[in-house]
């Protein structure tokens, strides 16, 4: 019989072990460190008291990890990770899960729900299209090698601390998915490296890269600095800053052309295919869904 219930009681240890199992078989390699699990889990806002496990006997077979924030104007929960073992799948258990979370969601007073799915994840995919899921908005993701960047003539930027984080609101295009923006940021500070170009003493531009990683959540550079390799030399800098062979540019909304020219023109290459789903979950208790594409290392797991 298998018994749900919140993991405020759940050791850290005990759920990585859990997300471990449930994503061996995943259709992406998966091996993820205590060490970077627990940071994935701090920049996302995780919130045990909100996340659900299944339990079989005292093993956790199951799991529903989210994150808890004002999003959008709105009390919000975040799916960071949903799993659930493979021997225990086609039980019904994601969807105990799901029946269990909207009764917790609407006691705590949640006024929205987001997660995010593979679409090549068909089981999740259908499970949330079952739940009456939309599709609102598409998102592109890049990669760059390191050894294939060719650096721009350089401009004065000065390296800075990520903490605090406060981006000007009228440098983006487009907001920032949930693990891109300034609260992730902000919450998982010491992670990350923050750029920023100066000209006359005005910000000009700024970015940030995980230190880690290589992933960079944001990069913007003001309006009227824009055309005069600000952007170049900002990334060229946050390379230096990172010690991940790759760089990754995640979610980048499809609309935005002038961030995906940037990075095309920067090196980066466009990684198609590998479909993700945000599901939004309203106070009415209707579904919503976001979709987008996945990159590898923004982690939108959903095993089933």
């Amino acid at each position: 019989m298998i018994a749900y219930r919140t993991l405020e009681n759940t050791p850290a240890a005990t759920v990585h072990q859990a997300f471990i199992e449930a994503f061996s078989d995943y259709q992406l390699q998966v091996d993820m460190s205590f060490e970077g699990f627990s940071r994935m889990l701090t920049r996302r806002g995780y919130h045990s008291g909100l996340s659900l496990g299944a339990f079989d006997g005292q093993a956790l077979v199951g799991f529903m990890l989210n994150g808890f924030r004002t999003w959008e104007n709105k009390a919000t929960c975040y799916d960071i990770v949903t799993g659930v073992f493979p021997v225990c799948r086609g039980q019904g258990v994601a969807s105990a899960m799901f029946s269990q979370l909207r009764e917790l969601l609407q006691a705590q007073g949640s006024q929205q729900y987001l997660l995010e799915v593979l679409r090549d994840n068909e089981d999740a995919y259908r499970l949330y299209r079952r739940q009456g899921f939309e599709v609102k908005r598409e998102f592109a993701c890049y990669q760059l090698k390191r050894a294939d960047f060719q650096p721009p003539p350089r401009l004065s930027a000065e390296l800075t601390d990520a903490s605090p984080f406060s981006p000007p609101e009228d440098f983006l295009d487009y907001a920032p998915s949930w693990q891109n923006s300034a609260q992730s940021i902000a919450a998982a500070a010491d992670s990350f490296a923050y750029v920023e170009a100066r000209i006359d003493g005005r910000l000009a531009g700024y970015g940030v890269i995980d230190k880690e990683t290589g992933d960079i959540p944001q990069l913007s550079v003001a309006k009227e600095y824009r055309g005069q390799g600000i952007g170049g030399s900002i990334l060229a800098k946050l390379i230096q800053a990172t010690a991940a062979e790759t760089i990754r540019s995640v979610n980048v909304d499809t609309r935005c052309l002038s961030a995906r020219c940037f990075l095309e023109k920067s090196g980066f290459i466009f990684l198609p295919g590998n479909m993700k789903c945000c599901c939004r979950w309203l106070e009415t208790g209707q579904f919503c869904l976001q979709h987008s594409i996945f990159q590898i290392s923004s982690y939108p797991y959903g095993r089933y």
